[in-house]
């Protein structure tokens, strides 16, 4: 692709989550919405999808191109060892659980597991899918467009993976630590362990990664950037706190784009971004509606 198309396509996408959110909420305060769970979570779905793979779905089908235009240039078999990735989010839910005596069982069940409802259930199962398969598809499609489209400043991939991957929960921990003083915090030791999920999902996607090969800082940075952007809700009401969750998606997708870079490696990036999915379902529930 050309420098320029591959640029647009990225400052479309890019746009459509970062304000295709807000956009949504204004609108859904304005047109009247049926009442009931069931009919929120499939709006709260649909609009999901709508802000995060729909738009790099219509390029790729405008362009022509396959899984390549996401990312999946590999081949698949290497999402198993990806598991691996899958880890950290689940030892410090685990862990978290433990710690604040709770049981993990009861923990899931209250919003992962099935409910008595099973028409509730099923929809809530389509609302996981649509933000696992939204998500895939949106910075799977930030990363290659970045990768084609900006100025090649050229950076080994472990260099990329290290440096910029623990900077982000270097500031992610300095934002927990500020949120831990709030008196009105439980848990507060979770930001911590949180973080530290971080550093472990950062050391081994290391054992991933060729130490020769490289990227540029913007294949990296810039989907990076997008997810902060995105996940920041400024007009939320907790300003700091949602700072600190966009700072850990952000890490999560540096992690993401060198995982993509190394071609053979980038499946590895679907158990990771699930796993991912079930964690931020657990720890901050609610994406549009």
């Amino acid at each position: 692709m050309s420098p320029e198309d591959a640029r647009s396509d990225f400052i479309l996408a890019a746009a459509a989550v970062m304000f295709g959110r807000l956009v949504l909420r204004l609108l859904f305060q304005v047109l009247p919405l049926p009442d009931g769970l069931v009919a929120a979570t499939l709006i709260d779905a649909v609009a999901l999808f709508a802000v995060t793979g729909l738009v790099p779905l219509l390029l790729l089908r405008y362009r022509k191109q396959g899984p390549s235009g996401y990312g999946l240039e590999g081949p698949a078999a290497s999402a198993s060892p990806g598991l691996l990735l899958a880890l950290p989010f689940f030892a410090v839910w685990v862990i978290s659980a433990w710690a604040a005596h709770e049981s993990t069982a009861v923990t899931f069940a209250g919003r992962l597991a099935p409910q008595p409802d099973v028409v509730l259930t099923v929809v809530s199962y389509i609302h996981r899918f649509a933000e696992f398969a939204g998500l895939l598809l949106l910075f799977g499609f930030l990363i290659v467009r970045a990768r084609d489209g900006f100025r090649r400043n050229d950076v080994r991939q472990l260099e990329a993976l290290r440096s910029y991957g623990i900077a982000a929960a270097a500031i992610a921990l300095v934002l927990g630590l500020l949120l831990m003083l709030a008196p009105d915090q439980p848990n507060r030791w979770n930001f911590v362990l949180q973080v530290a999920g971080l550093v472990a999902l950062v050391l081994l996607a290391d054992r991933f990664v060729e130490t020769k090969a490289t990227t540029t800082r913007a294949t990296v940075l810039a989907p990076a950037f997008v997810a902060l952007l995105a996940r920041w809700d400024i007009f939320g009401g907790n300003f700091l706190l949602s700072l600190y969750i966009a700072v850990l998606a952000a890490g999560a997708v540096i992690v993401m784009a060198v995982l993509v870079e190394t071609r053979t490696r980038s499946w590895t990036i679907v158990p990771m971004l699930a796993a991912s999915v079930i964690w931020f379902a657990l720890f901050s529930p609610g994406v549009i509606v």
